[in-house]
C-alpha cells in the first residue's frame, strides 16, 4: 500500500485487494484511515501515520482492517518513507502480513500451554523413543522433581514397568492414553 502525505491510498495491489475485499478502484484516492482501519483504532493509526514524519521513529506497526465483509484482520506493516528534496515525506510505503490466524493460534497455546501446566493432574509428554519432553506442575510435585530433573529422561525413570514398544504406541493411538 502507498499513501500520500494526507494519508490517502496511491497504490493498492492485488494482495491488498484480495485480503480487504475492496478493489483498488473502491480505495484510490480514499483516506485508508476512513476506509480500512475499525473506529476504535483510527486515533492510533492516525497518530502513527503522523510519527512517521521523525525518521528516527521505527516504521513498524500492527493494526486492524475492516474488511469489505466486515471481518477484522490483523496486519503487521513494515513502512518506508518516500522524501522530496527538502526532506518531508512524499509517500509511505506499506508492506504488510496478515497475522490474525498466526495470532490466534499463538493465543489458544497459551491458554492450552496454561491449563496443562496448571491441571489438578499430572500430565507428561513423551516422543515416540519414551523421553519426557514436558512435564507440569503437578506431575513433578507427586513424584518430587524438577522439570530439569525430569525432561530429557526415559519414563522408566519414574515408571519401571514402562517399555517403549509398538504396541504402547498403537494402544496410544487407539485409547487417546497408555
Amino acid at each position: 500500500v502507498v499513501l500520500d502525505r494526507q494519508g490517502r491510498v496511491e497504490f493498492f495491489n492485488r494482495a491488498s485487494e484480495t485480503l480487504s475485499g475492496f478493489s483498488a478502484n473502491e480505495i484510490l484516492g480514499q483516506s485508508l484511515i476512513e476506509k480500512l482501519i475499525p473506529p476504535e483504532e483510527k486515533k492510533r493509526v492516525n497518530q502513527f501515520i503522523a510519527s512517521l514524519s521523525d525518521p528516527t521513529i521505527p516504521g513498524q506497526n500492527e493494526n486492524h482492517w475492516l474488511c469489505k465483509n466486515g471481518e477484522k484482520r490483523l496486519i503487521s506493516w513494515n513502512n518506508g518513507r518516500l522524501l522530496d528534496e527538502n526532506g518531508d515525506i512524499l509517500y509511505l510505503i506499506g508492506t504488510g502480513i496478515d497475522i490474525t490466524e498466526k495470532t490466534e493460534i499463538e493465543e489458544n497455546l497459551r491458554i492450552t500451554s496454561f491449563a496443562i501446566n496448571n491441571a489438578a493432574i499430572g500430565a507428561f509428554l513423551i516422543d515416540q523413543d519414551g523421553t519426557i519432553q514436558y512435564v507440569n506442575k503437578k506431575a513433578c510435585h507427586q513424584l518430587g522433581y524438577t522439570p530439569d530433573e525430569l525432561i530429557g529422561q526415559p519414563l522408566s525413570l519414574i515408571d519401571r514397568q514402562y517399555l517403549v514398544n509398538e504396541s504402547s504406541w498403537q494402544v496410544l493411538k487407539e485409547h487417546q492414553t497408555v
